[in-house]
């Protein structure tokens, strides 16, 4: 045969082959994504096409890196997942194919059940990972919980259409939309079927894609919120007073900061992990060692390391309290500035820590675009208001009773605040307190907040 036919014959098959024409389809994906990703800021996305048209969120992979872990784990086949109907698991491409199943009007959309009734996961739940700054505004995409009980993330999620901040503290917020108001609305036409949540016509998520953009995101691993690398700690370096003496007197009360380490057979534990119980014993007398280091903050090692995603959350703990383990109430030895060794309790190893607690009530005065909002005043209305308050009450002009009912901070009796640790308020908000001696008042504060009057309490 001649040799050019024979090379013409063998061009035409390797052209019309179907890995070619399967790389052309991807190349022709990746450009659809790229172009719907185009313009936006620096940082992890996830494109969800719809047949109704596409929506674009950004992941907050530094906030709630355990969500997002699990959320692009599963939508890259990294992840492995239980087939509802032949109970095998393996690692395929999780969203793809799956339906929006339920549909409140003008409330969410909610997906990500393999079984498409609301009923199904991917064969294994994880803990809640609620960021008080992560409030449930419209637009948001949020982990559903199964039967609305904590520490049961597995696959599904919902977006808000609407703000619902009845959710904020109980559902895991991740990220939030950036692109496909238009779609979202669109969905949020579909007729329901009657007396029920369930839209009447399939709405499918065709394909659900990750896009990184920046350096910072593309080194970003899912692998990364498993792993634990904890520097050792020389004998040297260890400050004295934050030693735990377990046999302190035991006290019938306390309030304390907690970090957790679990093990791969523990409920609730993320899916990536890979401990043993002895593995996350030495990650967590490793955290105790390092946490007693002289100008150590807890706060920071309980950030990077804690499976418990708390953020420097105090909890008033009680000696005999039901549901309290009797392994760790060595805990109720601990005195002020002192950290435990790790403890076994039933949901892993737990290093306490007992913060020194503050005292302090304020006077807020908000803005529009201030983080909690809500108010139709400028940032230099919001500040003038603030600043003839304080000299009002300064000079005695004033109370701080009657000061106190032009506050936006309307939860608090005239905005005292209780008791709290360093790390449970903003830092500008914390430093000033600690400036002040007890019955002091400040000058005016601003946080993302707004604008703070502060007097120390204790």
């Amino acid at each position: 045969m001649n040799s050019r036919l024979v090379f013409l014959a063998f061009a035409s098959v390797l052209f019309s082959s179907p890995v070619l024409a399967q790389d052309k389809k991807t190349d022709a994906h990746a450009k659809k994504i790229a172009e719907l990703t185009k313009g936006l800021k620096d940082g992890l996305y996830t494109v969800i096409e719809t047949n109704r048209g596409d929506l674009v969120f950004e992941l907050y992979y530094e906030k709630t890196p355990s969500t997002v872990a699990n959320f692009v784990g599963l939508a890259t086949a990294q992840i492995s997942s239980v087939d509802p109907k032949t109970k095998k698991s393996s690692k395929k491409r999780f969203y793809d194919g799956l339906t929006i199943h339920r549909l409140v009007k003008d409330f969410l959309m909610q997906g990500g059940c393999p079984k498409g009734t609301g009923t199904g996961g991917p064969g294994y739940m994880f803990s809640d990972e609620l960021v008080p700054e992560l409030k449930h505004e419209a637009g948001v995409i949020s982990m559903a919980r199964a039967k609305a009980v904590p520490d049961s993330n597995g696959s599904q999620f919902f977006v808000t259409l609407k703000p619902a901040p009845w959710l904020n503290g109980q559902n895991s917020v991740f990220g939030k939309i950036v692109k496909g108001w238009e779609t979202l609305k669109k969905i949020n036409k579909t007729p329901i079927i009657k007396g029920t949540e369930r839209p009447s016509q399939k709405i499918i998520m065709l394909k659900v894609s990750i896009q990184r953009i920046g350096a910072k995101a593309k080194a970003w691993k899912i692998s990364s919120v498993a792993e634990k690398s904890v520097p050792d700690v020389l004998d040297a370096q260890i400050d004295a007073s934050r030693v735990w003496d377990p046999k302190s007197e035991q006290r019938k009360k306390t309030r304390l900061q907690f970090i957790l380490i679990k093990w791969k057979d523990l409920n609730g534990v993320h899916p990536l992990c890979s401990y043993t119980e002895a593995e996350a014993k030495v990650i967590a007398q490793k955290i105790a060692r390092a946490a007693r280091v002289k100008g150590a903050k807890f706060v920071d090692l309980e950030t990077k390391y804690s499976d418990a995603q708390t953020y420097g959350q105090t909890f008033p703990l009680k000696i005999g309290k039901a549901g309290f383990s009797e392994s760790l109430k060595g805990a109720f030895t601990l005195k002020e500035g002192q950290v435990s060794d790790a403890l076994k309790g039933p949901e892993g190893f737990m290093v306490f820590y007992c913060p020194k607690l503050l005292g302090a009530r304020h006077i807020l005065i908000t803005y529009k675009d201030s983080e909690v909002g809500g108010s139709k005043r400028s940032k230099e209305e919001a500040q003038k208001l603030a600043a003839e308050l304080h000299k009002k009450i300064i000079e005695k002009k004033i109370s701080w009773g009657l000061a106190a009912k032009q506050s936006d901070d309307k939860e608090s009796h005239l905005g005292d605040l209780g008791l709290f640790a360093e790390s449970e308020m903003v830092s500008e908000f914390s430093a000033a307190v600690l400036k002040l001696r007890v019955g002091d008042i400040s000058t005016v504060v601003e946080t993302k907040f707004g604008f703070h009057i502060i007097q120390r309490t204790k």
